[in-house]
């Protein structure tokens, strides 16, 4: 990779002396580091200040930008291959020195600053850490869209959060409450509840809609309920398994339809001996008119519990295989766990590939049977774990019809 680097010392030394004036002699320290770096580093130096340019004037997510950080990528793995390391370029790099934390080029990559704030590689304020490499980076987290609990108490998730609460206790009917004091939960021990959210983002970055989710204290579930390694195993999709079913699906030339199940793991049914007790979120907690704290009494697993994923991929598996009309009489791949056929009247064939809470069919025109009317009364009728199947049969049904 070619990179010009005449002058790039002197424009480097700028960036530092207008970005760090309190120092005197920072903008020459800064200067002497970067002339001291391989010319693999100082190409690598030069994008990261391109792209802090490019993220300013275009914005951090434009196509732009995106467009630097592959460069950037490149560069570092072409240094890398003459044993030089350089640090990551984080999509929203910035440069610029956060006063509150003091880190080495070394060290800012230690969990403890994860989401922490801007450090910059060279020298520190008490002088202990030398001039590292002649750039400024932000660790960031991951995903900045995905928020915690602490990150959602604005206004703004009054209304997802509700929607949330709505749906666990009304539309999905996945818990009920009780009092604390009921004898029918004697001797279950209260799972606390969180909040996590997400941004969901139009194409531009702008924000479309706030998303909240209320999880279960996995970690405390573990520990409180005894539940075993054996007990939360759930079968995914090999990464060749789809890809098979994709190849032979356009020899035969046959659809593809994807779906996605809405509240998966609120649809799971589970046996008596994995129902939980859950403390409601934060804000939507109460007490009843003698002052004993109501709780939630699951009756289908709540995201983030242990066995949840198992729990819904055993609930959609007794669907898939169920004979006509209570199932779709699928039949289970013996080789993979996660992908069902089965064959049509008019001699067509559906698979169905699986993958957590995301579904593809695969499926002949010409051998597809006319839609059938599902029946959400017949669905409820029976039992509360019939109810909440409902949607995913309907999902299904309108896949594989």
């Amino acid at each position: 990779m070619y990179v010009n680097l005449d002058g790039q010392a002197d424009r480097i030394a700028e960036r530092a002396r207008s970005q760090a004036d309190v120092y005197l002699s920072y903008s020459a320290e800064v200067k002497d580091a970067y002339l001291a770096l391989p010319p693999e580093a100082q190409i690598c130096a030069c994008i990261a200040v391109d792209h802090d340019d490019i993220s300013a004037e275009y914005g951090a997510r434009s196509p732009q930008a995106a467009l630097m950080r592959e460069v950037y990528a490149a560069a570092a793995v072409a240094a890398a291959c003459i044993g030089v390391a350089v640090p990551r370029l984080a999509q929203e790099a910035v440069s610029i020195i956060d006063e509150s934390l003091h880190a080495s080029a070394d060290d800012m990559f230690d969990d403890s600053f994860d989401g922490g704030g801007n450090f910059n590689l060279g020298r520190g304020y008490d002088g202990v850490y030398g001039p590292d490499i002649a750039c400024s980076a932000k660790k960031s987290t991951s995903n900045p869209d995905i928020l915690t609990e602490r990150q959602m108490r604005g206004p703004e998730w009054d209304e997802p959060k509700s929607m949330e609460v709505d749906s666990i206790l009304n539309k999905l009917m996945a818990a009920e409450k009780v009092a604390a004091d009921d004898p029918p939960i004697k001797g279950m021990v209260p799972v606390n509840t969180m909040w996590t959210g997400r941004l969901k983002r139009n194409a531009d970055g702008s924000i479309d809609k706030y998303k909240a989710r209320c999880i279960l204290r996995g970690d405390i579930h573990i520990k409180k309920y005894d539940v075993s390694r054996n007990d939360t195993a759930s079968p995914v999709a090999r990464n060749t398994s789809p890809m098979a079913v994709e190849a032979i699906a356009c020899l035969r030339g046959q659809d593809q339809l994807q779906s996605d199940f809405t509240g998966a793991y609120l649809q799971g049914v589970q046996r008596k001996s994995e129902q939980v007790l859950a403390r409601p979120p934060p804000d939507f907690r109460e007490v009843d008119e003698r002052g004993v704290e109501i709780l939630w009494f699951m009756l289908s697993p709540l995201n983030n519990q242990a066995d949840a994923g198992a729990i819904w991929n055993r609930t959609l598996n007794d669907f898939l295989v169920a004979p006509e009309p209570a199932g779709l009489s699928f039949e289970r791949n013996v080789n993979d766990p996660c992908i069902y056929t089965r064959t049509e009247p008019g001699g067509g064939r559906v698979t169905y590939t699986l993958y957590a809470s995301t579904t593809r069919a695969s499926t002949t025109t010409t051998a597809r049977r006319p839609r059938r009317a599902s029946s959400p009364g017949a669905c409820r009728a029976g039992s509360r774990s019939a109810s909440k199947s409902s949607s995913a049969r309907q999902t299904l049904r309108r896949t594989t019809s």
